[in-house]
């Protein structure tokens, strides 16, 4: 590691969870876990800040709402006063849209868009890991050890986009590693299918029970 380098908190984030020696780590790509601590920190914020703010208000009634992935994680993250406060002022505008005034069927009604206030931060947030953990790879020799050896593997939305960012001589060594993991993870599907079949009945499930939830991980759309 040059003299020069210093390890920023986002990059550090990522080191913690390499580091974690334990079969749940298998379950989430590192940068998908981080991107989504960011967004639910982020409503967290929201919820108990900035629910009031008008700029808030606008942003969500320009966009009328969330998008479905972060509807449903509003359900759960953010409290019941918060979202009835935030909603009730994306419903009063809607009524003038449907109006007996209005005349709707006359013109070409808003459509929503697909991206949401929360999409804008789980962007944000992926841009800044993945730039951390790129810079970390060109600049420290020692995290080459951790990205192999653990047990949480990049999924290969992000792997792909490590391997546009990295400098081009560390490229093979990346491929190399990923593809190990991916033949580690083939192997472990493989293993609990053969245990889960009859004539296995009585084996010892081990880590190999994990690896389904890894893959499906891995092929998440981001």
């Amino acid at each position: 590691m040059s003299a020069a380098f210093v390890i920023e908190p986002s990059l550090a984030e990522i080191i913690e969870i390499f580091t974690i020696n334990h079969p749940s780590n298998r379950r989430i790509c590192p940068v998908c876990g981080l991107v989504k601590r960011s967004v639910v920190r982020c409503m967290q914020q929201v919820y108990s800040e900035m629910i009031n703010e008008p700029k808030l208000r606008a942003e969500v009634r320009s966009r009328l709402g969330f998008c479905q992935r972060h509807s449903d994680l509003a359900t759960t993250v953010g409290d019941p006063l918060g979202n009835s406060i935030l909603f009730a002022d994306l419903v009063h505008h809607s009524k003038a849209e449907f109006a007996p005034t209005s005349n709707i069927s006359r013109r070409v009604v808003k459509q929503p868009t697909y991206t949401c206030t929360y999409c804008d931060v789980e962007h944000d947030a992926q841009t800044r890991y993945l730039h951390a953990l790129t810079d970390g790879l060109n600049s420290m020799h020692g995290l080459w050890d951790k990205l192999e050896n653990s047990p949480a593997i990049l999924c290969v939305a992000h792997a792909r986009r490590l391997v546009r960012l990295l400098n081009k001589e560390l490229v093979p060594q990346f491929n190399k590693i990923y593809l190990i993991q991916l033949e580690k993870l083939e192997d472990d599907l493989k293993e609990f299918i053969r245990k889960n079949d009859y004539r296995s009945i009585g084996e010892t499930l081990g880590d190999e029970q994990l690896a389904w939830q890894q893959a499906i991980s891995l092929f998440s759309k981001k």
